[in-house]
């Protein structure tokens, strides 16, 4: 029995699964990491470095969180990226480097912290550390966010903790170079805590988000 045309093409029309296409990680990551170096110009640009900066560029100190920070937020931006695709599974074993080395900064600091005993804990007026870096860290967070919810992700919660680590990340360096205060207290109660709160609360609150109906193609 053939059915009517019309019900053919109303059956095909309700089971068709649209196509989404969706560039390369590699790609999608290039347009993320411009984003990010021109966010983190404007930024500068905008509320200035810190007044000594020309004697802290040198120091291990600011180098090696920089390092530690950019590398992070790099290889979170990646992981959120490639868990974006269905099937690879080597994004969910790379998933935790990025978070080793947020964890490496912290140690960091804390060891600082600890080397300083007695600690004064004065905390000043630090909300202006965490304003500058939710200012710099949220519009690459947010881009990175719009990527990832192009595609499928199979891990929604592991990807939202990546994509908040990245802007978490990003917000640390920005704040590290236009903050002076170098006291370990200071970096730990404004710059690390504030980090720590973003990831573990993207970790207890990331619902799964509805998952595309269609099929992903990938465009490179």
């Amino acid at each position: 029995m053939t059915a009517p045309p019309d019900d053919l093409i109303g059956a095909l029309v309700r089971d068709l699964r649209p196509v989404t296409p969706l560039r390369s990680t590699r790609r999608r990551l290039g347009t993320w990491t411009v984003m990010a170096v021109t966010v983190a110009v404007a930024a500068t640009a905008l509320l200035g470095l810190r007044r000594d900066w020309a004697s802290a560029a040198g120091t291990l100190s600011l180098e090696g969180h920089t390092v530690l920070l950019v590398a992070g937020a790099w290889l979170a931006a990646w992981g959120a990226l490639r868990l974006s695709v269905p099937g690879d599974g080597r994004a969910r074993r790379v998933s935790l480097v990025p978070l080793a080395l947020l964890l490496m900064w912290t140690l960091w600091i804390v060891t600082d912290l600890a080397a300083a005993a007695p600690v004064v804990w004065t905390l000043g007026r630090g909300w202006v550390c965490v304003i500058r870096g939710a200012a710099a860290g949220m519009v690459p967070g947010l881009l990175l966010w719009a990527m990832v919810r192009r595609g499928q992700a199979a891990e929604p919660r592991a990807a939202a903790v990546l994509v908040v680590a990245a802007g978490a990340a990003l917000g640390a360096v920005a704040s590290e170079w236009m903050c002076p205060n170098t006291r370990a207290v200071h970096l730990f109660v404004w710059h690390v805590a504030p980090v720590a709160a973003a990831v573990t609360a993207a970790f207890l609150l990331a619902r799964r988000w509805r998952r595309g109906s269609g099929t992903l193609m990938i465009v490179d």
